[in-house]
């Protein structure tokens, strides 16, 4: 049976995770292999360009969040626009009813 080296993305996947995180055979083989040692240490290196570039990706908002953030706050102030129109509405009578039940204005 002949031995094959770790592809190349399984070596990147042991450097992901870290040295002892994974399969033990893994860690003893990369530590003695002078060729899987050369091949990680020769494979392309992230520049900070490319980690600020995926960063920005990764955390750039939704498309359409602005608007729909913009809509939902219309919704919600037109809401309690109505609910204090309800209540004013119906609290009228509610003082209407106190006043009567006290027209002198004494308090209870």
């Amino acid at each position: 049976m002949r031995f094959r080296h770790p592809s190349m993305a399984k070596l990147q996947a042991w450097l992901d995770t870290g040295p002892g995180e994974g399969d033990g055979r893994l860690d003893a083989h990369i530590e003695s292999c002078a060729h899987c040692t050369e091949r990680l240490e020769s494979r392309p290196q992230e520049t900070a360009g490319d980690v600020r570039s995926a960063l920005i990706a990764t955390l750039a908002s939704p498309d359409g969040l602005e608007a729909r953030l913009s809509e939902s706050i219309h919704d919600r102030m037109a809401a309690r626009g109505d609910l204090r129109l309800i209540t004013e509405l119906f609290g009228v009578p509610l003082r209407t009813a106190k006043i009567m039940a006290n027209p002198r204005g004494e308090k209870s």
